[in-house]
C-alpha cells in the first residue's frame, strides 16, 4: 500500500489563523518548490506532526512577507515657530536691525513597532528527499518615521531711521538708514526614527532532525527583523521680510529694504528602529508531539 501525499503547500493560502499538518504514519508530507519556493505565515504560529516529510528542490517558510511592513507615519512633527520682528531702529541714521530667525520644526512621530515571529514546532520523524527547508521565523520589519515638521517663517527686519540733515548742510549731509535684514527661516525638523524590528520567533523541533540542521538540509533562520527607515527631514521656513528703509528726508534717499533671510537647512532622516531579539530553537525528544 502506497504513502498518501499530504501537500504541504496547501496550507499557506492567505493564513489567518494557527496553521497545524497532521500526517499519520500511513501518510506523507510533501513540499515542492515547483508548487510553492516561498510559503507565508502572515505571522502566526506553525505546528507539523508527521513522521515523514519529503521536500523537492528549496522551499523557504517565512513567518511574515517581505513587503508586510506596518504602514508610515503620515503625520509631520509640529511646525517650528515664526521668528519674532525686529523693532524700528532708534538712533539716527542707524540700520535696522534683522529679524528673528524661526523655530525648528519637530521632530516626526517614531515608526510603528514590527510584529515579533510566533512559534513553531517540527514534529518530524524522518525529513527525505533531497531538497532543503528553511525556516525563516524571522520578526515583521519596522515601520517607517514620520515627516519632520516645518521650520518656522524668520521674522520681519527692522525700520532703518534716516539721519535728517540740516536745511543748511544741502543733500549731501543726509546718512540714509536701511532697513533691517529679514529674519532666517527655521530649520526642517528631524524625521523620525523607524520603528524597531520586530523579533525572531522561536522553533521547538525533534531530536531526529539534528543530522539534517547538521548537514544544512533544513536551516534556521531566527533573527530579530531590520528597523524601519526614518522619516524625511522637514521642509525650511520661509525667510522674513526685510525691514523698510528710513522715511522721507529733507536731504539724500531713502535706505534700501534688508536682504531676504537665508534658508533654514533640511532636516536629516531618522535613524532605523532597533533590531530586536534573536528567538530560540530548541531540539526536543522525537516524541515530544
Amino acid at each position: 500500500m502506497s504513502e498518501q501525499v499530504i501537500r504541504g503547500e496547501t496550507f499557506f493560502s492567505n493564513v489567518s489563523d494557527r496553521v497545524v499538518i497532521q500526517a499519520s504514519s500511513s501518510q506523507k508530507v510533501v513540499f515542492d518548490e515547483a508548487f510553492g519556493k516561498n510559503l507565508i505565515l502572515n505571522g502566526f504560529p506553525l505546528a507539523i506532526y508527521a513522521d515523514n516529510v519529503e521536500v523537492v528542490g528549496t522551499v523557504t517558510i517565512h513567518a511574515f512577507s517581505p513587503s508586510d511592513v506596518p504602514q508610515p507615519k503620515l503625520d509631520p512633527g509640529p511646525a517650528g515657530d515664526r521668528g519674532g520682528d525686529s523693532r524700528r531702529s532708534g538712533a539716527n541714521g542707524s540700520h535696522g536691525d534683522p529679524g528673528g530667525t524661526g523655530g525648528m520644526g519637530g521632530r516626526g512621530q517614531v515608526g510603528t513597532l514590527g510584529k515579533g515571529a510566533s512559534e513553531i514546532v517540527l514534529g518530524i520523524k524522518n525529513l527525505t528527499g533531497e531538497g532543503n527547508l528553511i525556516i525563516h521565523n524571522v520578526g515583521q520589519t519596522g515601520g517607517t518615521g514620520g515627516p519632520g515638521g516645518r521650520g518656522g517663517d524668520g521674522g520681519r527686519g527692522g525700520d532703518g531711521k534716516e539721519r535728517v540733515c540740516p536745511t543748511f548742510l544741502g543733500p549731501g549731509g543726509n546718512s540714509p538708514g536701511n532697513g533691517g535684514a529679514g529674519g532666517t527661516g527655521g530649520t526642517g525638523g528631524t524625521g523620525g526614527p523607524g520603528g524597531a524590528g520586530g523579533p525572531g520567533g522561536s522553533i521547538i523541533y525533534s531530536d531526529s532532525l539534528v543530522s539534517a540542521v547538521n548537514i544544512g538540509r533544513l536551516v534556521f533562520n531566527l533573527a530579530g527583523a531590520a528597523g524601519g527607515k526614518g522619516g524625511a527631514g522637514g521642509p525650511v521656513g520661509s525667510p522674513g521680510l526685510g525691514g523698510g528703509f528710513g522715511p522721507g528726508a529733507i536731504c539724500g534717499g531713502g535706505g534700501s529694504n534688508g536682504p531676504d533671510g537665508i534658508p533654514g537647512q533640511v532636516g536629516a532622516d531618522g535613524s532605523d528602529g532597533v533590531t530586536n531579539s534573536v528567538g530560540k530553537a530548541i531540539c526536543f525528544g522525537a516524541n515530544f508531539k
